[in-house]
């Protein structure tokens, strides 16, 4: 199959294909896993192919009218004045060789410079179809300040800062800062962190809802979770917190509301262990059960009463134990 795309002609079958002073495009993308055996070339063309990705790029056609012009796609040139973070959306997929459709602005950037459209150094340019959709790829309500940019729906990322390129070249002017972000924190005497996730992240800007989810097992009947620097919401249908980001930095204290049982069994073998049942023990205890000399772990087999809340592994001379949850681990020989 060929495909005419302005001055731009595709083939990306097996239909034999030869180039000869009737074709009138000025650029020519053959994929390349359909060249051997049905591409014949004018010799003269042999300095002027370029090979990137898929394709053989055959720019500026000799046999087009006025000797070797300079590209004339249906796309347009767009000059930004920055690239930081933008995206692109709704390209012309039959423009870019091996165009997912929606990239990185640096990516067209580059296999444009490829192709001989634009110059190494023109990294704010980018030759772009009427219609396509240039985007930050930030949530419209971490900007400080914007300007030079209209908020816009992009299909399946929400509301964001960006523009649509027009039918004609464009240039585009824009700046913008983003809200500082703080940090949430656990206090240094939580001794239940490990439990608690914080989504999205520890680094969070004014306004962002922080949730605080608990994990390992644990639930907001094992842990309690508290701050001095903000009021935490609880609902009650996810079991979880969460609060809204200020401006300062937030300090939480999540810690364990009662102990866990443990029972660790050596059965009749001659392991040995720390474990004191007397002693009160919170998730996240740690034990290793010893291998006497001589023998190895491969000499004794175990038996767990929950697989997801307790871990045991074997180290070639001992087992580690960890106890994120109640639970007894027991031993016996192999």
């Amino acid at each position: 199959m060929q495909k005419k795309v302005g001055n731009a002609l595709y083939v990306f079958d097996t239909t034999p294909f030869t180039i000869t002073k009737d074709t009138d495009a000025e650029v020519i993308y053959v994929q390349q896993e359909y060249l051997k055996g049905y591409l014949e070339l004018n010799t003269e063309l042999e300095s002027k192919i370029k090979t990137f990705n898929q394709w053989l790029l055959c720019v500026n056609a000799p046999w087009a009218d006025g000797g070797s012009p300079e590209p004339e796609p249906t796309y347009h040139l767009l000059t930004v004045s920055s690239t930081e973070n933008l995206w692109v959306q709704n390209y012309d997929a039959a423009l870019p060789p091996g165009n997912t459709n929606e990239s990185w602005f640096d990516s067209f950037v580059n296999w444009q410079v490829e192709a001989g459209m634009i110059e190494s150094d023109e990294r704010n340019k980018i030759y772009c179809n009427a219609g396509a959709i240039i985007y930050i790829d930030i949530d419209a309500s971490e900007f400080e300040t914007i300007s030079g940019l209209e908020q816009i729906t992009i299909p399946g990322r929400g509301e964001k800062y960006g523009f649509v390129m027009g039918d004609s070249d464009m240039t585009v002017n824009y700046s913008y800062t983003l809200k500082p972000t703080y940090n949430v924190d656990f206090s240094e005497d939580s001794n239940a962190s490990n439990d608690v996730n914080i989504v999205p992240s520890p680094q969070m800007r004014p306004g962002a809802q922080v949730n605080l989810q608990f994990n390992n097992g644990q639930s907001s009947s094992t842990i309690a979770v508290t701050s001095e620097d903000v009021e935490l919401q609880y609902v009650e249908s996810d079991d979880q917190y969460y609060f809204i980001m200020p401006a300062h930095d937030v300090t939480i204290k999540a810690v364990y509301t009662q102990p866990i049982e443990i029972s660790i069994d050596l059965g009749d073998t001659d392991l040995t262990t720390s474990f004191d049942p007397s002693a009160t023990y919170y998730p996240h205890a740690f034990f290793a059960a010893q291998v006497p000399e001589g023998k190895t772990t491969d000499d004794y087999t175990f038996v767990k009463s929950d697989d997801e809340g307790i871990a045991v592994v074997p180290v070639g001379d001992h087992f580690d134990m960890e106890f994120k949850v109640s639970g007894s681990v027991t031993f016996a020989n192999a």
